[in-house]
């Protein structure tokens, strides 16, 4: 008996340094529970031949049910560490983080700083537009006249410096942009994107076409500024695609007018901005998978949580929506899904029951809403491109990201009608004029 109490006392020990060594504080109560059964035994065991009490059945039997525990304890973690030998070693990371520049994070924030100007400006006139009112054109004007200055600055900063914004604190300064800003400044950049196309608007109806068609080009290229600052979250990516749609939706509308000048100074920002605009996304998934791998690093330790095997996960998870981002029809991407009916005798289960809840998370808000409806967009803002850069690339007909071929083309003397959504669809029709 005494032999047993000694045992006992040492197996307490163990499963007490396991559990400080696994779980830390968080487990305190466990911790302390293991500790004081160490107490106990060596107490006991010390004791034995001093204490009569401790020779007498009732002791004996409350000694044999909590040395019991203590090795039913061990015997579990026993178990444990033998399911989830040997933990999982590195694995190769393709998802790098990139940090921005203080630099930068400064150019940020005059940004930040310039749009609210424009905003403050913008608000402060009190005019009263009414549907369908004559005299629209003139308010649009006053509007334009009185932020000339604020939009001049804005646009001549962002094109002419590199800028990150402080969506996510890698500087850890702790004056990150919170969502209500980030909500703010989207509006303000909007209405700002919207004004300067009313302004080529009212160009157009002066019969100022050259100048129109000029101001237009200046807009894609403030535009494609915009989409490439760093550091950005998925209120920018939204942003980023519904300006660009804007862009390609106000050209289409008024091909017209606008077919009959040289929009030859974009052809190199419209060609690639479908891929800007992925990259644009791209940056958030990335910065995403390091949020993630960051916060592993306060999670427990192994055999419970096999830290390179979730991340393994993780990565294989996020680099599978970078590779559907760009290939939404080619069904062979994949990444390994959630297991079911996890239990503590599963291979790493802490690690398998965080990685279900955290990429089913992820799968329907990134990428089951914001990506996706970006992807759905796809198709339609490179038959936007193709039509500004028809005259001087007729041949270069965009992709359909439904099917992963080339949209269908049919050609008339004076006009071309392209149908998206695969072979023999009408999902979508489209009509491009010739010159």
């Amino acid at each position: 008996m005494r032999i047993n109490l000694l045992v006992a006392s040492l197996v307490s020990l163990i499963v007490g340094v396991i559990l400080f060594f696994i779980y830390g504080q968080s487990m305190s109560v466990y911790l302390g529970i293991a500790l004081a059964f160490t107490v106990l035994f060596i107490s006991s065991f010390a004791l034995y031949n001093k204490l009569s009490f401790l020779k007498k059945q009732p002791s004996k039997v409350i000694s044999m049910i909590l040395s019991f525990i203590s090795y039913l304890a061990m015997l579990f973690f026993i178990i444990v560490f033998v399911i989830n030998y040997p933990p999982e070693g590195d694995y190769i990371e393709k998802l790098e983080r990139v940090v921005a520049t203080e630099e930068e994070y400064e150019n940020g924030e005059e940004l930040f700083e310039l749009m609210m100007d424009f905003s403050r400006k913008f608000h402060s006139l009190d005019v009263d537009i009414e549907e369908g009112d004559d005299e629209i054109d003139s308010y649009i004007e006053e509007f334009l006249n009185s932020t000339l200055n604020e939009r001049k600055r804005i646009s001549e900063f962002v094109k002419s410096n590199s800028i990150a914004i402080y969506a996510r604190d890698y500087f850890e300064r702790g004056n990150v942009w919170s969502q209500d800003e980030h909500d703010q400044i989207m509006d303000v950049v909007i209405n700002y994107i919207d004004l300067e196309l009313a302004g080529v608007k009212i160009l157009q109806n002066q019969g100022k076409g050259n100048e129109a068609a000029r101001k237009y080009m200046e807009l894609w290229e403030t535009v494609d500024a915009i989409i490439k600052v760093e550091n950005v979250n998925f209120s920018h990516a939204i942003m980023s695609g519904y300006l660009v749609a804007r862009l390609g939706e106000y050209y289409y509308a008024n091909q017209e007018e606008l077919r009959e000048y040289n929009l030859s100074r974009i052809s190199n920002i419209t060609k690639n901005i479908l891929e800007t605009l992925d990259n644009c996304f791209e940056t958030i998934v990335r910065a995403d998978y390091h949020s993630v791998k960051d916060g592993i690093e306060h999670n427990v330790v192994w055999p419970f949580f096999d830290k390179n095997k979730t991340m393994r996960k993780y990565h294989d998870f996020f680099y599978s929506m970078i590779e559907r981002l760009h290939r939404p029809y080619d069904d062979t991407i994949t990444y390994e899904k959630p297991r079911e009916n996890i239990g503590m005798f599963s291979r790493n289960p802490a690690g398998e029951v965080q990685y279900a809840i955290i990429s089913d998370q992820f799968e329907k808000f990134l990428f089951g809403q914001i990506i996706s409806n970006y992807i759905n967009r796809k198709t339609e803002i490179g038959v936007y491109v193709y039509a500004i850069n028809y005259k001087n690339s007729p041949n270069e007909i965009p992709k359909d990201y439904k099917t992963g071929e080339r949209v269908q083309v049919v050609e008339y003397d004076d006009a071309l009608e392209i149908f998206t959504g695969g072979d023999d669809s009408r999902e979508r029709k489209f009509t491009i004029l010739k010159n």
